[in-house]
Parts: structure tokens; C-alpha cells; sequence
């Protein structure tokens, strides 16, 4: 989780050595003075950077003096209290789920970040330390491409430390390898991911195994202002992160974590959205429910190619749209009504040209975009988006498409991993999502048709 780059997708190194072997990287570890290219602030700690400038891609040459820090003895003892992760420019215990939305080569790239129930105990040291255990769910456009379990600890000190990951690389729905995947303890040492006092020219290593996992973090600015979600955030840092030669502009915003990543040219992705951050005050409205439910309902109708009973339906479901409170509408991401308003566009043009696959697309679409806005009073709605998915899953196994089918049973998967807690008896679900993933692997989409409907009748209703 560490870079957003999506590990499947890692750009080739910059250098080589002499016999073509890629070099490791030269930049930081025992220089005093580092020239950054990429920076587009002055890197005075006591001045604020125009991230708009930042986000055009200024490509101003900054010197900043660099120290490393993290070359220190670290033991379980220092950590009396690891769960209890609140260091404020990464406070993992308690932004509880955030959306990032962005673009990657020029695709739309959504990343979900989620806090679990879980708590992983690593041993190293000739002991052990609990960590917090936090997910990874990384699409470029609507494919699942990573699914990562990360794990972290606070010491005492209020430095967080990274003790490794599962990853999980996908190709069309399916784990295509597990690369980036380590432990501390087994594979070497955690590292630090955020200093409890950052300052500038401070150099520190979340990932700090060579040949392995390795990554470097200069602290370019400790003064940034980005803009929220909710609003202008001021203390935010700003590092330059090195990957294999790739450099990465990362904005840490205090109260959400890691907040704006840029590899300029390739990659720009941001927070849209965080619980409990930006949750709206009042619970979800009649609407917003009546509009989920009605979706449902349409994408039966459009299966059914009940026209008079869609047509109809349609109406109510654009009056629920207006009907949701502008003052609500007004802080949504803009990318979450522009979700909706597309469907809802789709939807009717399907309608009006009787256009069954269609208008049962543009139902799913409209009930997942929905789910999003749902979402920002306060929960992350997994639930309602797993039922959504099944329905997309019988399109995709009625068309007898093995990769979508495999890609949406993975997201399904994913998000019931996560979910899961929030209902009182999960074991009838956990059946359903079982079978769902035997019958994805076999191609069999008799038994994915079968399965989808079984997976949503077991689902509890709304609240």
C-alpha cells in the first residue's frame, strides 16, 4: 500500500549496471545534499506551496539537506501500545475508510482504503508486536488490479512503523502473483512509515529490504496546504518518495494519512472521501434508500423487459435524485453525482430504446453510484455494494464472460472480507462467496447465475 503504483504495473528501473542488472538506488542514503527535480515547492518549512502549481507538474530544482532518521534500534519493547496508531499525518486507527479517485496512464484509477477488526501479530526480535491490519483495494478502470493487507504499529515515541503486507496482484479477476508480499521479522526489519516529528530533509525507508521491498521517503515540506474534502487542510507534508528510479510526490494531510500521490506523467490520485472525516451529520435519508432499492428494482424490470413498469419506475427514481437534500448534494465528491447523473442518463435512453442488456447495466451502475453517496453519511455501505455486484455478476455470467464474471466474484470477495463483521451471522454469506469463487475458477455460469441470486437472498435488507 506504500506506493500507489499498482505492483502488478511497476515501471522497469531507470539504470542498469554493466551486465544489464538493475541498479539499486543511488539517490539519498549517504548524500548530505539532494537535488530534487520533481519538486514543486521551495522546500522552505515555513512557507505554503500552491499544490494546483504541484498538480501541473512543475518540475522546480530544490536542495535540501537530508539526515536519515530511522537508523535506529528498534525492539517489541518499544511498543507498549501498537494498535493505537494516531500519529496525525497517519493515523490509521482511526480514518476508518477512504476513497481515492485519480487516474493511471490516463485510466480511471479508484483506490479504497479500509480499517479491519483484525489485529495481526507479527513475531521478530525474539518476540512479538501487534499490528493494526488495514485494507488495500486498488481498479484502474472498474478491473481489480491489487488487493493488499497491510500492517502497522506506533511506538512509543509516536513513530509509525510498516511490519510488511500480503499483496495480492490481479489479472482478469484472477491472482496472477503475489509480488511485494513480506514480514518483518521473516524477511528483515519494519520500517518506518511516518515520523512522529517530521522535518524537512528527514529520510526514512517504509520499506527497507534490498533486493525485496525497498523505498525511500525525503521530506521536502512540512508546511502544505491541500484542499480536502471538507475544506483547506494546513500541516500537510509533502515527500519524495523513490521506487526502483521512479520518483513519487506524496502529500500527508494531518487527520487522513496519506492523502495525494503523483508520479508525474503517469499517475495522479487522490482523497475524495473519508470516515469519519467528511461523514454528513444526518443518517441516510428516505431518498437515497427508496433510490438504492428502486435501482434494484429496475434492473429486474430491464431483465424482465418490463417496459411499462421501467418507464414508470424511472420517473420515481429521477424524483428520488431530485428530491435528495441540495445542501447534502453540495458536498458530495463531484465525481460521485456525476456517477449518478450518467446512469440515470443511460438508464433512460436504454429505456426509451428498449434495450434490455443496456438498461440492466445502467441499473447496476445507478444502484453502485447511489451506494457511493450513501456511503458519505457515514458508512462504507459494503453490504448494499456486494448485493449491486451480484446483480452485475448475472450479466456478466448470462454472457458468459469468464474475466468479468472472475473480476467482479474478486471484488465481491474483497469487500465481504472487510464487511463481514457488520453482520450478526456471516456464515450463510461466507458459503455463497465460497461458492461463487469455485464456480468463477470452473467457468461454470449456470452455477454463477445461481449462485448471484443465492448470494443476495442471503444478504440482510437495508437499514
Amino acid at each position: 500500500m506504500v506506493s500507489f503504483v499498482p505492483r502488478g504495473r511497476q515501471p522497469e528501473p531507470a539504470d542498469t549496471n554493466d551486465e544489464g542488472a538493475p541498479m539499486k538506488t543511488r539517490l539519498l542514503i549517504v548524500t548530505t545534499t539532494i537535488l530534487l527535480v520533481a519538486a514543486a515547492c521551495s522546500g522552505d518549512d515555513t512557507s505554503t506551496t500552491d499544490t494546483s502549481e504541484q498538480q501541473s507538474g512543475s518540475t522546480t530544482s530544490t536542495s535540501v539537506d537530508g539526515r536519515v532518521i530511522d537508523d535506529v534500534d528498534i525492539n517489541p519493547g518499544d511498543f507498549t501500545n501498537p494498535t493505537q496508531v494516531t500519529n496525525s499525518l497517519y493515523p490509521v486507527s482511526e480514518v476508518t475508510y477512504a476513497v481515492m479517485l485519480g487516474e493511471d496512464e490516463g485510466e480511471p484509477l479508484r483506490v479504497e482504503v479500509a480499517l479491519t477488526p483484525d489485529v495481526k501479530t507479527i513475531e521478530w526480535a525474539d518476540s512479538s508486536t501487534e499490528t493494526v491490519v488495514s485494507q488495500f483495494i486498488g481498479l484502474i478502470d472498474g478491473q481489480l488490479t491489487e488487493v493488499a493487507y497491510d500492517w502497522f504499529a506506533q511506538d512509543d515515541a509516536g513513530n509509525v512503523w510498516y511490519f510488511g503486507e500480503d499483496v495480492f496482484n490481479y489479472e482478469a479477476g484472477v491472482v496472477a502473483n503475489m509480488d511485494g508480499t513480506w514480514i518483518a521479522g521473516e524477511d528483515g526489519p519494519p520500517g518506518m512509515i511516518m515520523p512522529a516529528d517530521p522535518r524537512v530533509g528527514d529520510i526514512y525507508h517504509p520499506e527497507n529490504i534490498p533486493d525485496l521491498v525497498y523505498e525511500e521517503d525525503l521530506v521536502v515540506s512540512t508546511s502544505e496546504t491541500v484542499e480536502g474534502p471538507s475544506g483547506p487542510i494546513e500541516g500537510a507534508m509533502l515527500v519524495q518518495e523513490t521506487v526502483e528510479g521512479t520518483i513519487e510526490e506524496k502529500y500527508w494531510a494531518p487527520g487522513y494519512g496519506e492523502f495525494h500521490a503523483i508520479v508525474p506523467g503517469t499517475e495522479d490520485v487522490k482523497v475524495v472521501f473519508a470516515l469519519p472525516n467528511d461523514a454528513q451529520a444526518e443518517p441516510v435519508p428516505p431518498e437515497l434508500r427508496d433510490l438504492q432499492q428502486g435501482a434494484a428494482e429496475a434492473y429486474d424490470q430491464a431483465v424482465g423487459e418490463d417496459w411499462e413498469a421501467l418507464t414508470a419506475a424511472f420517473a420515481d427514481l429521477q424524483s428520488d435524485w431530485e428530491t435528495y437534500d441540495p445542501g447534502s448534494r453540495s458536498v458530495l465528491p463531484e465525481a460521485f453525482v456525476s456517477a449518478v447523473d450518467q446512469a440515470l442518463t443511460a438508464l433512460d435512453t436504454a429505456t426509451t430504446d428498449h434495450d434490455p442488456e443496456a438498461a440492466a447495466e445502467a441499473a447496476v451502475a445507478l444502484e453502485l453510484g447511489v451506494v457511493d453517496v450513501m456511503m458519505t453519511h457515514g458508512d462504507p455501505e459494503d453490504v448494499q455494494r456486494i448485493g449491486a455486484l451480484s446483480r452485475r455478476l448475472e450479466l456478466e455470467a448470462t454472457a458468459e464472460d469468464p474475466g468479468a464474471a472472475a473480476n467482479t466474484v474478486a471484488m465481491i470477495a474483497s469487500l465481504w472480507a472487510r464487511g463481514s463483521g457488520s453482520v450478526s451471522d456471516p456464515s450463510g454469506i461466507d458459503e455463497a462467496v465460497e461458492t461463487l469463487e469455485s464456480a468463477a475458477a470452473d467457468e461454470d455460469f449456470a452455477a454463477l447465475v445461481e449462485g448471484a441470486i443465492a448470494l443476495r437472498d442471503r444478504l440482510p435488507a437495508a437499514g
